[in-house]
């Protein structure tokens, strides 16, 4: 961009002469920092769009790609309220063979040997074949937990699909980012953010040991993450009977101020 169109635009933007703009950029003591940062993000092109329409269009396509993602975000987590929350333990073997394949699909999409764009249902079949994954029906139960899981990935339409996709591929930061200061979700689903990060990092970082190790290794590292901050814990005698959701419940505020920490121990404690 030439320093005279430069000059231009900003006379046109702030409503002042060329030789004021001038004055600004030279005199260090009356220097804007709004000058800074309109020559730093903005281009020529963006600023004349906007002096013509009164608006940037770029900025039009990621607002609608932000809106997008909300919307796939609420839906999401709608389908998976129809289960309620993953760390049920009548979840238990649903949540197990849901992150089993999401690290799955993660290992095969860096590897670019999964189908893309990523379809929940098709990397669902894909791990239950290649893996001979099998769970055992539970008697009396009209509709298992299992089977009602595996019925609601019908449900996953383009939209959640790219969401869980983004999430996967970055281990659910972006879920994350959103739901620390997203207002607009319940208790609980921020709580179930949290929890699907956890556990993918749980799965990722054990994906070789069986469900029931995996589960004990998390409640491990909850309650000397607990006992680290001289927090209540789940006693040996309550474990079974603690759902995981309940236990980041317990203390879910620190939680959420030292998640890194809790995501680090998940993944140093195979070390041990």
């Amino acid at each position: 961009m030439s320093k005279k169109r430069i000059e231009q635009l900003m006379s046109e933007l702030f409503g002042f002469s060329t030789q004021s703009y001038f004055n600004w950029k030279r005199d260090a003591k009356t220097k804007r920092r709004i000058i800074a940062l309109l020559e730093k993000y903005f281009t020529k092109q963006d600023l004349e769009e906007f002096l013509q329409t009164g608006k940037i269009s770029k900025f039009e396509v990621i607002q609608e790609q932000e809106h997008t993602y909300r919307y796939a975000k609420r839906q999401y987590f709608n389908v998976m309220e129809s289960i309620g929350s993953l760390g049920n333990i009548v979840n238990k073997d649903f949540m197990d063979f849901y992150f089993n394949v999401l690290v799955y699909a993660k290992n095969n999409m860096e590897r670019q040997t999964l189908y893309s764009p990523f379809d929940m249902q098709r990397a669902s079949i894909l791990f239950a074949t290649e893996s001979g994954f099998v769970v055992e029906s539970k008697e009396n139960t009209p509709m298992p937990a299992f089977e009602a899981g595996i019925e609601l990935l019908g449900h996953f339409d383009c939209h959640i699909n790219q969401f869980l996709f983004a999430n996967i591929m970055q281990d659910f930061q972006p879920m994350l980012s959103i739901e620390i200061d997203d207002s607009d979700f319940r208790y609980d689903t921020k709580v179930e953010a949290y929890l699907h990060a956890l556990l993918f990092a749980l799965y990722e970082a054990h994906r070789d040991k069986p469900a029931e190790e995996k589960r004990v290794i998390l409640f491990t590292v909850l309650n000397e993450f607990y006992e680290f901050f001289n927090l209540s814990t789940v006693s040996e005698q309550d474990f079974e009977q603690t759902s995981l959701d309940t236990m980041l419940k317990m203390h879910f505020d620190i939680v959420q101020k030292h998640f890194d920490k809790l995501l680090e121990a998940v993944e140093q404690i195979k070390e041990r």
